[in-house]
């Protein structure tokens, strides 16, 4: 799993992935009122206007039909469906919580045919449950940092989701009224406009506070075709020559112009056997040769520099690291943690 928990949760992934095409499913909507308003009689059936087209012929829409989608089999709402470990706070969500969330999604029919097409995709309800202990850990970075999430930030939420579900209503007289009416009946969408608003708070507070810097190594290099040219110039350094000079005359790099001087950047950005030297580098001692896929390389580290972390990159760290330290117990009607992708994942079926 690539640990982003951010921006995207289940629902949004869901609603992208079903590929519901609107227009289709207003003329399916019109279709079925026509089906339904008009009368049948023997006429009706394969026979011809006079222009020759086929009555019976009606529109074929994209949407798939309302299926059969059973919500899964739960516990009492009494009982303990997760608890999380943190170290410093034990937290418990019972079934009945968990439920008033999840469940509310398959509650509502038109929110299954609009919003995900016909059926809740598989593995939705374990993605809720994984999504409820995210929003704990939000809900801990937010207390830790001593933010929260503004009005402005909520408002925001709930506007950006409520926007994507007028859009499911191109066919109603109300666009704005029914998606409001969706929205008030549907409980889990309160639930992601509120993970998105703690989230951006998060992002907010981590980019306000300052404190999320990383140091960096700044690098310069000298690039030779042959180990032998590499070994040459490792023993003039010996001697006293300046890198810098030795760059600009020897390196067959692009940098060398410059002095062999590749900046300061996180050594991850470098092809791996460059990256595991600049790492094991004492500052101002050149090392190598060091071999890689553009030849043999002569380096030093100058010298470290802070620079900030993307607060959204931070955040995702934050919320990885704390996942990985705690010790997360799910009841097996839902299904089990997985301690790599951390996350629930679904219990198998029984004709699985």
């Amino acid at each position: 799993m690539s640990k982003i928990f951010l921006i995207l949760f289940s629902f949004v992934l869901a609603v992208s992935a079903c590929g519901v095409d609107r227009e289709s499913e207003n003329a399916l909507d019109a279709e079925e009122e026509t089906a339904s308003t008009a009368p049948a009689s023997d006429e009706d059936e394969g026979t011809e206007t006079d222009g020759g087209e086929d009555e019976s012929a009606l529109p074929t829409s994209t949407v798939p039909p309302l299926q059969a989608s059973e919500p899964p089999v739960t516990a009492p709402a009494t009982d303990i469906a997760i608890d999380v470990d943190f170290g410093d706070e034990q937290w418990q969500l019972t079934h009945g919580e968990l439920n008033e969330v999840a469940l509310s999604v398959w509650n509502n029919e038109d929110f299954v045919r609009r919003g995900f097409g016909g059926a809740v995709p598989p593995g939705f309800y374990s993605t809720v449950a994984t999504e409820q202990i995210v929003g704990k850990v939000l809900d801990r970075q937010l207390a830790e940092l001593g933010a929260e999430a503004s009005d402005v930030e909520v408002d925001a939420a709930r506007g950006s989701l409520m926007e994507l579900i007028v859009s499911w209503y191109g066919d109603s007289d109300d666009p704005e009224g029914d998606a409001q009416a969706m929205f008030d009946d549907v409980p889990y969408l309160e639930f992601v406009a509120g993970l998105q608003a703690d989230q951006q708070a998060l992002v907010e507070a981590i980019a306000g506070d300052g404190s999320a810097v990383v140091e960096v190594p700044c690098v310069r290099h000298i690039l030779l075709d042959e180990e032998s040219g590499a070994q040459d110039v490792l023993a003039e350094l010996e001697g006293g020559a300046d890198f810098a000079n030795l760059a600009i005359e020897r390196s067959t790099g692009p940098s060398a112009p410059s002095g062999g001087d590749l900046g300061c950047a996180a050594s991850s950005n470098y092809v791996p056997e460059f990256a595991e030297a600049v790492d094991n580098a004492e500052i101002g001692q050149a090392i190598g040769p060091v071999q890689t896929q553009f030849g043999w390389h002569v380096i030093v580290v100058e010298s470290y520099d802070e620079q900030p972390v993307d607060p959204a990159t931070e955040l995702n760290e934050r919320i990885t690291e704390e996942l990985t330290g705690a010790t997360v117990e799910v009841d097996p009607v839902i299904g089990s943690w997985d301690t790599t992708a951390l996350q629930i994942t679904e219990v198998a079926s029984a004709s699985e």
